[in-house]
């Protein structure tokens, strides 16, 4: 059972995160016309109707937040008796009647990661209007411009006004769904950016807000704001029932004071294949609730599927896309929806296309996205004076099924070491950012920790039925804690201070990549694993946190799925999928903070923010393309203030890495290691060893003037083996950054073993610490590879240890005598049995002596051979180093990797065979125009 590894937003389902960027196909037009092919829902025998509330009562069985939300809200949000209640008597009522009380039993409860999503083809639509919402605070005086501000008392956080954003954006992608007339691009085109919006339907926003709070969700205030905000303007038939009416009465207000009023009629856009997958016989929704008429759903072709799609490249198209581009984006989408693994509220930034341009525009910032991560994108806002860098972080998910937290980590080290390394603060821009891999979240503020003292949060869950089969053979830290409750202890939760939701053995890891203050922008849409993010650098004392809103969004808990976690993992309770696509999800395991907030609950609470600096009207109302100048000013005047009382202005610590592939260093006995860096107001650097003991000393003028330093330590390094240094940079009395560097120490040539020229050599499983070494990093002995009957292995033959990091090396040299003709051929002989896309085995080859030249042959999990038939060819060098490395985050019933050999060849490629000369054929002239040539052997 994985903590960290449960994705909050991307591969587990999590409700904040979005559906597809467009939905586009039969079923796209005006609501009023479409409405015969989304708004319906299965007809359903009454034993699938009784299975699906027979499943969602045993998901619900394991909420790890029915406690918290039954005391905040009342025991009214209770799903379980309103599910038994729903199920007892559903033969006596409609399917409509039922679908849509299930859906009200779990929004009720206001946890964006527990829904129930309707199947098809009502989820298979999507209604919209030409702009998007958002809040605002009113224009700045000049006080507010000069000064950082805590304005939480000021009236219109608590009373926001909401204006039209991203208009001219929007529209377009309206009007091209809509097919629309001139009347209708004419009415549209009478708002404007800016605009504020007084009333909705006849209703102002705060009486929508009271509304709506049940409908839409949001565990704290700030996130039903925005996802009242969002259900206004975009609506997804996966989560929400469709309007009832076909347009929108607004009222809306403009910069010159003048009021108007505007009628938009709702659009609806729709996936095609998902229609074509919904059953045959649906039943519509009808406004009175009573049973509608059965009908029977028309079935397209894939040719006409296909067909339909084609007509939206050109709108596509006109939005920036090539027409592959377009395409492309259409069959993400769709196969998105034909198999969904998300579910989620659509979110109005999931309407913005994308570019063709390396950089982004999002709220006027040029944004660059990692060349490693496109998580992570940065920009310098005022580079001419304020230089102060941002960072925003689109979402904690990851492109695999796998969390790549280092790639992820050591993509942020990258942008905060180079081009983020001078900025005089740095901005870490969470709005909107729905969640993901809690351990990325867990893993990256370690970044900005001057000290190796960086923590993260812990994880409970609650005793139950459900949770005695799921946790009964689960040995990790949470499994562990769950045994220790007894059957009295039903519906309590374990000990927290048990458990942490990331092990522990990679933090602190990374050492410190940027010193200067760090501001944390966020609102009510940073969820689930961006509120861990957000609590670990606020709890650590790492970051301020200003927000648009008063609190991020308060998921604090992971959340697992009906169709990939349950009924797979467990079908004696689960035996098989939801009939029509349908989808249940709930809140797993609780997040406890830690630190400064130790015992403190993130759901429902998220972080509150030490400064609330909304966009005022005058950010929204200028260009589209245009930065957000008053709210980026004030925080950035507020970074620059907190740098100047640091002594941080003009202060630099940075440590050169050995490659972009690996912080591991090169030494050899003898050699004591070096290490170098640039600094600049640092007046001394101290080097521990890795039991923590001062071994170098170098003192440095303070100066504001970039200069490079190295430092050494004192003692020798005896023998291969693997160790690392601590280095710290002091500056009046304290220390500001702590970096570790980590050291392969590797046998002198004159260890290797040399091959011969065109002969097999079966390598020596013996580890000999000279040219077979064992690297274990932060793995004790027993866990890492060791030789066992003759067979190097990793883990007992039974079960192999969580969280380790274990690589077996082989150094080898080139035979006298050759040259570049010749080729290094490998062929391994290994069993795998490994957790599926969480642990792996890397096989490496190392050249010439040089990390830098280092290239994975392949990585293998799961379970299976690789074959030895299977030879690698590498070119040639004159040593090599032939890695395997193994590393595992929480074992499940895995047995581990077993080398059985491992052989190589130094040998010249064959010359292919001559190729037969070929007959020209008759009546050609050509003698290379023959009837086709002899394959070759």
């Amino acid at each position: 059972m994985h903590l960290g590894a449960f994705n909050f937003g991307a591969l587990v389902a999590c409700t904040a995160i979005a559906l597809p960027q467009l939905v586009l196909g039969g079923g796209t037009g005006l609501l009023k016309d479409v409405r015969k092919d989304i708004d319906a829902l299965p007809s359903y025998t009454t034993e699938e109707q009784d299975y699906i509330l027979s499943q969602a009562a045993l998901v619900l069985d394991v909420y790890g937040n029915r406690d918290i939300k039954l005391q905040a809200f009342g025991k009214s949000v209770d799903p379980v008796p309103k599910i038994n209640s729903i199920r007892a008597s559903a033969k006596n009522n409609t399917f409509q009647k039922v679908q849509f009380d299930t859906a009200n039993a779990f929004s009720a409860l206001r946890d964006l990661h527990t829904v129930y999503g309707f199947g098809r083809p009502h989820q298979c639509g999507t209604v919209l209007m030409p702009f998007a919402l958002t809040l605002v605070s009113g224009d700045l005086d000049d006080d507010d411009k000069r000064m950082a501000f805590d304005i939480r008392e000021r009236y219109d956080i608590d009373n926001p006004q909401c204006v039209v954003d991203n208009f001219s954006q929007y529209k377009t992608t309206y009007l091209s769904l809509a097919v629309a007339n001139a009347s209708l691009t004419a009415t549209v085109e009478t708002i404007k950016q800016g605009d504020l919006l007084l009333t909705y339907n006849g209703k102002t926003f705060n009486q929508l807000l009271k509304e709506l709070e049940p409908i839409v969700g949001g565990s704290s205030i700030a996130a039903t704001r925005r996802w009242v905000i969002d259900y206004l303007t975009v609506r997804s038939g996966f989560l929400y029932q469709y309007p009832r009416e076909d347009n929108v009465q607004l009222t809306f207000k403009r910069a010159s004071g003048e009021i108007y009023n505007v009628t938009l009629p709702w659009v609806a856009s729709s996936d095609p294949l998902c229609i074509f997958q919904a059953p045959g016989t649906v039943i519509p929704v009808t406004d009175s609730g009573k049973a509608g008429t059965p009908i029977t759903m028309p079935k397209r072709t894939m040719a006409q599927i296909n067909a339909e799609i084609e007509k939206y490249v050109p709108m596509l198209k006109s939005l920036g896309l090539t027409k592959e581009s377009a395409l492309q984006l259409i069959s993400r989408n769709l196969t998105k929806y034909s198999n969904p693994v998300t579910v989620g509220k659509l979110r109005r930034t999931d309407f913005k296309p994308t570019t063709q341009s390396n950089s982004r525009n999002v709220n006027g910032l040029n944004y660059v996205p990692s060349d490693i991560d496109p998580k992570l994108q940065w920009t310098i806002y005022r580079p001419e004076d304020l230089k102060i860098g941002v960072l925003r972080i689109t979402d904690f998910s990851s492109a695999t099924s796998s969390p790549d937290i280092d790639l992820f980590v050591r993509a942020g080290k990258a942008l905060l070491t180079t081009v983020l390394a001078d900025t005089n603060g740095l901005i870490i821009d969470l709005r909107d950012n729905p969640g993901g891999f809690v351990t990325r979240a867990d893993y990256f503020p370690q970044l900005f920790s001057p000290l190796l003292t960086f923590d993260a949060a812990f994880a409970r869950i609650r005793k139950t039925k459900v949770n005695d089969v799921i946790w009964k053979t689960d040995n990790t830290q949470i499994g562990l804690a769950y045994k220790k409750l007894t059957d009295k202890d039903i519906d309590k939760y374990t000990d927290y201070s048990l458990a942490k939701y990331s092990e522990r053995t990679g933090f602190n890891s990374y050492g410190t990549a940027y010193i200067k203050p760090v501001s944390l922008l966020t609102n009510g849409r940073c969820f689930s694993a961006c509120d861990f993010f957000s609590t670990a650098m606020q709890d650590n004392g790492l970051a301020i946190v200003v927000g648009e809103d008063t609190n991020t969004g308060g998921g604090g808990a992971s959340t697992v799925r009906h169709d990939s976690f349950f009924q797979i993992s467990f079908p004696s309770l689960f035996p098989q999928p939801l009939p029509y696509a349908e989808t249940i999800t709930t809140a797993f395991i609780q997040g406890v903070r830690t630190k400064r907030s130790r015992g403190s609950l993130i759901e429902n609470r998220g972080v509150t923010a030490d400064f609330v600096i909304r966009p005022t009207i005058s950010d929204i109302r200028g260009a589209f393309n245009a930065p957000r100048t008053e709210q980026f000013d004030a925080i950035s005047n507020l970074l620059i203030r907190r740098a100047k009382n640091a002594n941080l202005l003009n202060t630099t610590f940075l440590i050169e890495d050995r490659a972009a592939q690996s912080y591991e260093f090169i030494a050899r006995p003898g050699n004591p290691p070096e290490i170098n860096g640039t600094v600049s107001g640092i007046d001394s650097i101290f080097l521990y060893n890795e039991k923590n003991i001062l071994v170098g000393v170098k003192l440095l003028a303070p100066t504001a003037t970039k200069q490079r330093f190295s430092i050494k330590p004192i003692f020798q390094i005896v023998k291969p083996g693997f160790t690392n240094l601590t280095v710290q940079a002091w500056k009046f009395g304290r220390p500001v950054a702590t970096s570790i560097r980590y050291f392969r120490v590797i046998p002198p040539l004159s260890s290797y073993l040399t091959l011969q020229a065109n002969t097999t050599t079966r390598l020596s499983p013996v580890i000999n610490n000279q040219n077979v070494i064992v690297y274990n990093k932060k793995t004790g002995a027993g866990d890492g590879w060791k030789n066992v009957d003759g067979i190097l292995q990793v883990g007992n033959g039974t079960v192999y240890a969580n969280n380790i990091d274990t690589t077996v090396s082989f150094f080898v040299r080139a035979p006298a005598g050759t040259d570049e003709s010749y080729f290094l051929n490998i062929a391994f002989d290994v069993t795998f049995d490994l957790e599926n896309s969480f642990d792996f085995v890397y096989f490496t080859i190392v050249s010439n002596d040089d990390d830098s030249t280092a290239n994975e042959l392949i990585r293998l999990t799961g379970s299976g051979n690789l074959d030895p038939l299977t030879v690698f060819s590498v070119p040639f060098a004159k040593v090599y180093e032939i890695q395997l490395r193994v590393s595992s985050d929480e074992s499940l019933a895995q047995t581990g990797v077993k080398l059985n050999s491992i052989s190589v060849k130094f040998s010249q490629p064959e010359p292919p065979l001559p190729e037969p000369e070929q007959p020209t054929e008759p009546g050609t002239t050509d003698p290379g125009a023959t009837a086709g040539k002899a394959p070759r052997v």
